[in-house]
């Protein structure tokens, strides 16, 4: 029955589908493991094994071999833990999969808890929806150096975010992402003259993103989240008013912008998952380009104030977001 064991085992081994990730060190190591393995010295064998995990943490086909040799040294749970690993790092394995089952029934379960991290290769798409928070120091800079009362409380805006990652580890992840933003109506209003101006500001932009995963557990990874890319201030218009309408124009501008954002990854069943993330968005408009559309003949121009700087107008600030994403 012990060498009917030892020989699945070895066949599990032997069925591996790929040496994706595994550094050479680790290769090495393993390398001599086997044969210490296959020539039944398996205490020797035990230390390379431990040497190849340790040189590369991801190679799954090391960690499988170290349960091997602990299991035929009898050390049941170090090998369930390993074969456990094994399985976290590369769950396409229906031969250790069916053996970690059958040693589930003796009632040898693993230590820790199994984790949820992507196996590399795969495309996830994600859908999200974001809330932002604002300052008014762009306005403020807008009408120096005269001053105005800031309403109270802070602009906000709403931002929605479409985009598919691609794995290529089962810890980093590369991007495209979609955004934009609708920004609260900004409105000044100048003392007693009854004079206002409003502001409204949308975003558009694409970007290029990078997560890294760390896995908590079973259905739990800590990603670490950035984004770089182009954004353009799209359908935005500057109204002047004091009681009437007397002048409205658009605004324009394109630059770079980026994100930095820690989220909490929860997967559920059936593929997907469910992001929550705090973060700061960096994207400042300028210069801003100005065209009066109340007349006929309007031509652009870049808006500067009294100290003759050019105006900016700025979506950075911090964001509270949620992502749905499709495995």
């Amino acid at each position: 029955m012990q060498n009917k064991i030892v020989f699945l085992l070895t066949l599990f081994f032997l069925s591996g589908s790929s040496f994706l990730f595994a550094s050479p060190l680790s290769d090495r190591y393993r390398s001599v493991g086997n044969e210490l393995y296959q020539s039944k010295d398996l205490n020797k064998a035990l230390l390379y094994y431990k040497a190849a995990v340790q040189a590369d943490p991801q190679d799954w086909i090391a960690y499988q071999t170290l349960g091997n040799c602990e299991y035929g040294l009898g050390q049941r749970e170090n090998a369930v833990n390993d074969f456990q690993k094994s399985l976290n790092l590369h769950p396409n394995n229906p031969g250790l999969q069916s053996f970690m089952t059958q040693l589930a029934q003796t009632g040898v379960t693993p230590v820790h808890e199994s984790v949820s991290l992507p196996d590399p290769g795969k495309w996830i798409w994600d859908v999200g929806i974001a809330l932002n928070s604002f300052g008014w120091q762009d306005l403020t800079n807008a009408y120096a150096p005269a001053t105005f009362s800031a309403p109270t409380g802070s602009p906000l805006g709403i931002e929605f975010d479409l985009g598919v990652d691609y794995t290529l580890s089962h810890n980093f992840q590369l991007g495209f992402q979609l955004q934009g933003t609708i920004k609260d109506d900004e409105i000044i209003t100048f003392g007693n003259s009854g004079v206002t101006q409003t502001y409204t500001e949308t975003s558009l932009g694409a970007a290029l993103s990078a997560r890294y995963l760390i896995s908590l557990g079973a259905d739990l990874n800590l990603v670490l989240h950035g984004e770089g890319g182009i954004y353009d201030l799209v359908s935005s218009n500057l109204n002047g008013n004091n009681g009437t309408l007397v002048q409205t124009g658009n605004l324009s501008a394109d630059n770079p912008g980026g994100l930095l954002e820690i989220e909490t990854e929860w997967l559920e069943k059936g593929g997907w998952s469910l992001d929550i993330g705090i973060g700061y968005r960096f994207l400042t408009f300028t210069p801003v380009q100005y065209k009066n559309t109340t007349s006929t003949n309007g031509t652009s121009a870049t808006l500067i104030n009294g100290n003759s700087n050019n105006v900016y107008l700025d979506f950075s600030g911090p964001r509270v977001n949620m992502t749905v994403r499709l495995f």
